[in-house]
Parts: C-alpha cells; structure tokens; sequence
C-alpha cells in the first residue's frame, strides 16, 4: 500500500506541473503626452567647445568678457552672438589679416516651437569707418571654416552654416531647413580663418567701428 501511495503522489505532482493556464480576460490602458512651443524663459549660453558642459562659465567666452548673450526670449531665438574685437595693430604696408580676441566667436539658436518650420540667420555689415566717416577701404571681415554643434541629446537633424564674407547686403549664415534644426545649435567660426582683412596703406592711426546686424527668421528655408 506504501508503494501505491508514493505512486500516486508522484503522477497527482507531474499532473499539477503540466495543467495549462486558463484564459480568463484582457483589458486596456491609455498612455498620453501634450507638448506645446516654450515661449518662456531666455536659452542661456552654452559652452560652444563642450555643449554638454553642465556649468558652463559665465561670461562664456574668456575672450568677449562683456557679451553675456542676448537675452532673446520666445520659442525661437538668437542667444547668443560675438563680438569681434580685432586688438590695436601697426600700421603695415602690405595686406594683412587680424583675428578676434574672442576665444571662439559663435552663434547660438534655439528653437523651441515645435513645428519644424525651419529657420534663418543672415548677417550684414555696416561700413568699416571712423567716428568721423574716414573708411577703412576695401577692408572685409570673412567667416570661415564654420563648425555646428549641439549637445549628445539632440538628435534634430543639424543646420547648415555657409562660409560668407560679410557685405552691406544680408546673407545667409546659419540656416535649418524643414523638420531641422530643433534644440540648440552653435555656428563655431575658426578664429584663425575668420579674419579682417585690412589692405595695404589704406588704414590711418584711427579707430575703426563697424556692426554686424544678425537676423533671425523663421522657415521654412531652402524651398
């Protein structure tokens, strides 16, 4: 009977073990996000050498100690654009270029929207000239061997910036075409290829002014 009993026992657990599930019901959730356009609070400058720095400093270029950035509020925004401050020099004879003490001159732009719409920055220069008119002729100021960046999270897909030498008529300088360009975004100029270039025996012992207009559009752009 002993036998039988362990027998038993033991086909009454393998019974158990294999008995299959029994299908009782199923129910439905709902999982949702809204996002609307930031319209609040200025993007602050970030580090242009390292986006992701997390305290970057604050002037953020060592080089433009008094630019702290343009204060832009709203969805889509200039943040930030340098100074060029090209030092005092000696008068040559011959060509000569001169490069900004900024430690490195940029842009920044941040769209917040959320549309995709696109945008443009342009740029303009005003005379190279003296409080008292005397112009710097055929002095030009170039922006070149441009790099654009974003921090390790932005996955948009990036803007274009366009190697220019600055005139009196707007042009195209950083742009994101549809569905681009969304986060922040630096156009880095190579300090050492964006450069003034002053013309032989045509600087005087003056100080020459000159303003770099920049305009921020929205898209879309390149249609």
């Amino acid at each position: 009977m002993k036998n039988k009993l362990r027998v038993t026992g033991a086909l009454l657990s393998i019974a158990l073990l294999t008995t299959a599930p029994q299908f009782v019901g199923a129910e439905t959730s709902a999982a949702t996000v809204t996002f609307t356009g930031d319209d609040g609070t200025p993007t602050k400058p970030v580090d242009p050498t390292n986006p992701d720095n997390p305290t970057p400093s604050d002037p953020i270029d060592s080089g433009d100690k008094d630019n702290t950035g343009t204060g832009s509020a709203g969805p889509l925004s200039l943040d930030y654009v340098s100074n060029f401050d090209f030092g005092s020099n000696k008068i040559a004879s011959t060509t000569q270029t001169y490069t900004t003490k900024a430690a490195q001159p940029h842009i920044q732009v941040t769209d917040k929207r959320g549309t995709g719409a696109g945008w443009e920055v342009q740029a303009a220069i005003s005379p190279i000239k003296t409080s008292d008119d005397d112009v710097l002729a055929g002095a030009n100021l170039k922006l070149a061997n441009r790099s654009v960046v974003t921090n390790n999270q932005n996955t948009s897909t990036a803007p274009v910036a366009t190697d220019i030498t600055l005139s009196s008529s707007p042009k195209t300088v950083f742009k994101a075409d549809k569905d681009a360009g969304l986060g922040t975004w630096l156009d880095n100029f190579d300090k050492n290829t964006s450069v003034l270039t002053v013309y032989g025996g045509t600087a005087k012992a003056k100080t020459y002014n000159v303003t770099i207009t920049w305009t921020l559009t929205s898209g879309p752009t390149g249609e």
